[in-house]
C-alpha cells in the first residue's frame, strides 16, 4: 500500500512540476498549456494569460494594464533577481478609476512590479 502512495505521490510531484507558469520561456503556444498564451515578441517567448481582471491572474501573476483596453497577467517581482535572464522586474503604478487608458506607462491592478521588456 505504501508503494503505491509513494508512486502517486511521485506522479502528482511530476506533473505539477511541468505544468507552464506565466512568465515561462516559450516558442509555441502549445509550451503555455490550456490557459495561457505564448508571446513571441519577448526573448525567449513569454508564457501570459491575455485579458484579465483583479484576481484572475495565477498566484505568481499580476494584471497589467497597459491601456487601449490591453490587460495581460505577467509574473510579479520584487527585485530585478526574480526575473529570468532577459527580462527585467518592471515598477507599475497601481491603476486607478481615473487612470488615463492610452498613457504609455502602463500600471497593475495591484500595485505591484511585473517581469516584462525593459521600457
Amino acid at each position: 500500500m505504501s508503494l503505491r502512495f509513494g508512486l502517486l505521490a511521485a506522479l502528482v510531484a511530476l506533473a505539477t512540476a511541468c505544468t507552464p507558469a506565466v512568465g515561462d520561456k516559450c516558442t509555441y503556444n502549445s509550451q503555455c498549456g490550456t490557459t495561457l498564451t505564448c508571446d513571441t515578441t519577448f526573448s525567449g517567448g513569454y508564457c501570459l494569460k491575455v485579458g484579465c481582471r483583479e484576481g484572475e491572474c495565477p498566484a505568481e501573476a499580476t494584471c497589467v494594464d497597459f491601456g487601449f483596453d490591453t490587460r495581460w497577467c505577467m509574473r510579479a517581482c520584487a527585485a530585478g533577481n526574480e526575473c529570468r535572464s532577459g527580462i527585467t522586474c518592471r515598477s507599475a503604478g497601481k491603476c486607478s478609476a481615473t487612470s488615463d487608458p492610452s498613457a504609455a506607462a502602463p500600471c497593475t491592478l495591484d500595485g505591484q512590479s511585473f517581469c516584462g521588456n525593459a521600457p
